[in-house]
């Protein structure tokens, strides 16, 4: 029987970034000047069989490709804090369209300007 692997929290965390600010892999491709399928295999971190074992599809031009589109840094997408920094680029554009849905503006003098001023 054939092995599924569970996409790293990193893959579904940059799948959950493209769905929010409502780009498509075939839009990603398009800006970043790569395949589809290569864009795809990098962003769901498919794996692969080698002789050492199993892997996931590793292309840093691609990434740095992607990246570039995207206009972040290599390291906020596959970096070692990878899924904090995604997670807060989710939440920030989450914040924005619920303030615009909600005809709110997006500052208020009364109410703290970021996440860390809240945290302490």
């Amino acid at each position: 029987m054939r092995q599924r692997l569970t996409p790293p929290t990193t893959a579904r965390l940059l799948k959950l970034y493209l769905k929010v600010n409502g780009i498509t892999q075939q839009d990603l491709a398009r800006a970043a000047g790569i395949g589809a399928h290569s864009i795809n295999k990098v962003v769901n971190q498919s794996p692969y069989r080698c002789k050492s074992g199993i892997r996931p599809y590793v292309t840093q031009h691609v990434r740095e490709a992607i990246a570039q589109a995207l206009d972040l840094p290599v390291e906020d997408l596959w970096g070692p804090d990878a899924d904090r920094r995604l997670r807060r680029l989710i939440q920030a554009r989450a914040a924005t369209r619920l303030f615009r849905q909600m005809d709110l503006p997006e500052s208020d003098p009364n109410l703290p300007e970021t996440a860390e001023a809240v945290n302490g």
